[in-house]
């Protein structure tokens, strides 16, 4: 029943017909698995640089030859990477950006009509919600009825007999293909 709730509310058509916070909560937990893969292990969060430390003794002779444009601009070079380091700090998280994508996805986005294909307004609005759009797609793959599965084995009965049960497997496979494609 769970995922048949996360797929309603993927769908754009019908995602006003279902709006309990738990179900929110579950496809928020589902877009951050998808984003962390299947991995149980949580991304390293960015930990600082530390300084270069002055190479004393031995060490001097490991110390990689610096050019004379690099010595006069590493002052320079660490300023940059701790502007860089500071950006990485204030930038969103994963989570964060799940809770933004699913915030204005919940709230002022329109349901589509019904007449609209849901796969093809996700391929759309890709840009948008791309951590969303990518989760869409197992929820939306889902047939929604039987009847394509129930055709083949009809098929498949109409197709082996007690007359034909000398039919090769292959045979049948091609026959069963045949009938349910022409």
């Amino acid at each position: 029943m769970a995922f048949l709730e996360e797929a309603t509310l993927m769908d754009p058509r019908f995602k006003v017909k279902l709006s309990t916070d738990e179900v929110w909560e579950r496809l928020e937990a589902a877009a951050l698995r998808e984003m962390l893969g299947d991995e149980d292990t949580v991304p390293v969060e960015a930990q600082e640089v530390e300084e270069d430390e002055e190479y004393e003794g031995e060490e001097v002779e490991n110390k990689p030859r610096v050019s004379a444009l690099e010595e006069l601009l590493a002052e320079d070079d660490k300023e940059l990477r701790r502007s860089l380091i500071q950006q990485e700090k204030t930038a969103p998280t994963i989570l964060e950006n799940i809770r933004n994508e699913l915030s204005v996805y919940r709230g002022p986005v329109l349901p589509i009509p019904t007449s609209e294909d849901p796969a093809h307004w996700w391929w759309r609005k890709k840009e948008t919600f791309p951590i969303l759009s990518r989760l869409s797609s197992p929820y939306l793959c889902v047939q929604a009825s039987s009847t394509p599965s129930e055709r083949v084995f009809s098929t498949a009965g109409n197709t082996l007999s007690k007359e034909r049960s000398r039919l090769l497997q292959e045979k049948v496979k091609m026959l069963i293909f045949l009938n349910k494609n022409c």
